[in-house]
C-alpha cells in the first residue's frame, strides 16, 4: 500500500489588536461634523483600520452627539464596522463603560460634570484663559431620578460673572433645571512698555504680558495672534492695555507715499514711480499720480508701496 505525504502550508496572516473604547465626555468640541474618534479612543496596528475608523461620521454637530449613548452610536456605525472588519479580517473589540452604557455620552449628570463642560468650552473659545467656577447651585427644579440624557446648551461668550445655565434631560424642553454659578476668568492681556504712534506695527519689544481678571470687561482684549498683518489705529501710552478695537488691518500704501508703479503686458514688465492718492490693502484699487507725467490712474495694490497696472 502506497504511503501518502499531506503537506500542510501555514499562511501567516498578520494579527491586528484593534480596540474602539467609548470614552465618557464632559464636553464635545464644538465642531461639525462629529466623527467617531472624537467620542472613542482608537487602538490598532493597522493603518487602514485606524484611517477608515476615523471617517465615520456619527452626528452633524456636538449637540446632536451628546444626546446619544454609546449603544445609539454603534447602530448607526454598525454598516461601516462590519465594511472595516471584512476589509482587515478581523473582529473590532468594542468597550463601553458602565457609565455611558445606558446614558449619553455625557455620563450620569452631577454638578462636576456641569462645571466641567463649561469650564472646557470656556478655554475651546479662550485657550489663554483661567477659568475658576464658584458657588454652583439650583435656583430652580431637581434633577429627575430616572433619564437616558442630558444636554445643557451654552452661549460661552456669556460664560462670566454671575450665570445662569440650563439643564435639559430627556426631551423635557419645556422644564429644564436651572443653575447659577459665578465664573471667574483671568486671560494674559498686552500691556504697552512704551508709547506708540497711530499707524505702528505692534512688536515684541513693545508689550509684555500681564495677567489680569476680565470677569467684568465688555470689550474684548487683543491676543498674540491678532497682532500680524495688522497697526494700531491710534495713538497709545506707555502702560496702556491694547484691545481689540485698538488694531486695524495695515495698509500697504498709504496716501501721499511715494510708490514702485509696475505696468505688465504679454512681453514685458516696467516699473515707474508714483505718489499714492489714497491710502490701500493688498488687492483694493486705488489712485495713483505717475511722477513722471503727473496723470493720475487706477491701479491694485500688489505689496507694501507696490501698485500693479
Amino acid at each position: 500500500m502506497k504511503g501518502f505525504i499531506f503537506l500542510t502550508f501555514f499562511i501567516s496572516m498578520p494579527v491586528y489588536a484593534s480596540h474602539v473604547v467609548f470614552t465618557p465626555q464632559a464636553h464635545i468640541m464644538e465642531k461639525s461634523p462629529i466623527y467617531l474618534s472624537d467620542v472613542a479612543i482608537l487602538n490598532t496596528d493597522d493603518d487602514f483600520t485606524i484611517s477608515a475608523l476615523k471617517s465615520i461620521k456619527i452626528a452633524d454637530s456636538a449637540q446632536d452627539a451628546e444626546r446619544l449613548t454609546a449603544k445609539d452610536i454603534i447602530k448607526i456605525i454598525r454598516p461601516q464596522i462590519r465594511a472595516i472588519e471584512r476589509h482587515c479580517e478581523c473582529k473590532l473589540n468594542i468597550e463601553i463603560p458602565k457609565e455611558i452604557m445606558e446614558h449619553s455620552l455625557n455620563g450620569e449628570f452631577n454638578q462636576e460634570k456641569l462645571q466641567k463642560k463649561m469650564e472646557l468650552g470656556i478655554r475651546e473659545h479662550c485657550p489663554e484663559c483661567i477659568v475658576d467656577i464658584e458657588n454652583t447651585h439650583i435656583i430652580r427644579g431637581e434633577t429627575p431620578v430616572k433619564y437616558f440624557h442630558w444636554s445643557s446648551p451654552l452661549v460661552y461668550r456669556e460664560l462670566k460673572g454671575p450665570t445662569m445655565v440650563r439643564v435639559f434631560f430627556d426631551d423635557n424642553a419645556l422644564n429644564p433645571v436651572v443653575y447659577q454659578s459665578y465664573i471667574k476668568i483671568q486671560k494674559p492681556v498686552l500691556k504697552l512698555k512704551r508709547a506708540l504712534p497711530a499707524g505702528s506695527m505692534v512688536q515684541k519689544e513693545d508689550y509684555l504680558l500681564e495677567i489680569l481678571d476680565t470677569t467684568h470687561e465688555s470689550r474684548p482684549f487683543a491676543t498674540l495672534k491678532d497682532l500680524p498683518g495688522t497697526e494700531i489705529k491710534r495713538s497709545l501710552g506707555e502702560g496702556e492695555l491694547l484691545r481689540l478695537n485698538d488694531l486695524v488691518l495695515k495698509y500697504q500704501v498709504r496716501l501721499g507715499d511715494p510708490i514702485k508703479v509696475i505696468v505688465r503686458n504679454s512681453a514685458i514688465s516696467v516699473e515707474m514711480s508714483g505718489i499714492a492718492q489714497k491710502n490701500g490693502r493688498i488687492g483694493d484699487k486705488i489712485p495713483v499720480r505717475m511722477a513722471t507725467t503727473r496723470k493720475e490712474v487706477m491701479g491694485e495694490v500688489l505689496a507694501d508701496g507696490r501698485v500693479g497696472l
